[in-house]
């Protein structure tokens, strides 16, 4: 999942990324309104997806070079590639990388925001499988457990 958040709370509708080589926006069914996905072997963030989730976040703020909005990333390798800065640059965004190994310092997302909605997500996993006995969890499923 990749999630955008500002100090006011508001976010920004997820990207979910699932395991998978090819991605059917029927995945999506069930996700929370105007949320995005996309496929990745490995599920994990890469450099070729980071484009994408600036892309979304860019479409939902309308950052430009009148009205810029600075946005910190932690240190995933992704986060900063030749296309990522330049789409950034261009719409107006200023990327403030955290130092590595300290967003656990740094971040207040992961205190505040994260850490919660982890413990959330798990609960909301619990409740799900207890309510459907027998029957697993599937990748359809996550969006809908995720929202």
């Amino acid at each position: 999942m990749i999630a955008y958040t500002n100090v006011l709370g508001n976010n920004v509708p997820l990207m979910l990324i699932f395991p998978r080589i090819s991605f059917k926006e029927d995945i999506l069914k069930s996700a929370p309104h105007e949320s995005i996905g996309c496929a990745l072997p490995s599920g994990w963030s890469n450099v070729n997806n980071f484009p994408k989730c600036l892309k979304h976040f860019i479409s939902r703020e309308k950052p430009n070079e009148n009205e810029k909005l600075l946005l910190i990333p932690d240190n995933h390798e992704s986060h900063i590639t030749v296309d990522g800065l330049t789409l950034a640059k261009d719409n107006g965004i200023i990327l403030r990388k955290l130092p590595p190994h300290s967003s656990h310092k740094l971040q207040s997302l992961h205190e505040s925001i994260f850490s919660p909605y982890e413990t959330f997500y798990n609960t909301a996993c619990a409740g799900w499988l207890q309510s459907r006995p027998g029957k697993p969890v599937t990748i359809y499923d996550v969006p809908e457990i995720a929202g």
